[in-house]
């Protein structure tokens, strides 16, 4: 088994949970936060895609991102699943609707995605759940690799590659913008 490191750098932390503003409330508790709100639906996700399925209205789910001002740093992230099928909502059927850490994901360096999705199937892990995020200028792909499935990882990996020109849409900040 080779020791090379095909993830790249660690980039966000992903909390599934069944009760988004419990959830973001409880981690602005211990000073995470404010938090980027956003709706993954059909009008702000395209390219939906669950293992082998896909269409335009696959998934729905809030997301929020615990606001950092350093913009290097790896970031907290909040998945609700609202509807749909996806490996958050796979996360909650499996333990019990509780939340918890469901994915890590990483840049995998300087790979395109495509190249991304090869070497993690050379690796033994399929696709799961993927999309492009529409910003207001370019997106953002994302994909979730079956990794915690199969015994081998305890947790899902994810990689997400942002346009060139990506400017991301404006959010919703809960419960207030930064400094305000």
């Amino acid at each position: 088994m080779s020791s090379t490191n095909i993830l790249g750098n660690l980039n966000q932390v992903c909390i599934a949970t069944p009760d988004f503003y419990k959830t973001l409330d409880e981690l602005r508790s211990v000073g995470l936060g404010p938090f980027q709100v956003y709706r993954f639906n059909s009008d702000t996700v395209s390219d939906q895609k669950y293992y082998e399925e896909t269409g335009d209205d696959l998934y729905e789910m809030d997301v929020a991102f615990a606001y950092n001002p350093d913009s290097t740093a790896p970031v907290i992230e909040v998945m609700h699943p609202k509807k749909g099928k996806s490996v958050i909502q796979d996360y909650l059927d499996n333990h019990g609707n509780k939340e918890g850490v469901q994915s890590i994901a990483y840049d995998m360096s300087t790979l395109t995605m495509d190249e991304r999705i090869e070497a993690m199937k050379d690796k033994g892990y399929k696709p799961a759940t993927s999309g492009y995020f529409i910003g207001k200028k370019g997106g953002t792909k994302f994909c979730f690799f079956d990794t915690a499935d199969n015994d081998r990882v305890p947790t899902c990996f994810e990689t997400i590659e942002w346009s060139s020109d990506w400017v991301a849409p404006d959010p919703e900040w809960y419960p207030n913008p930064p400094n305000a």
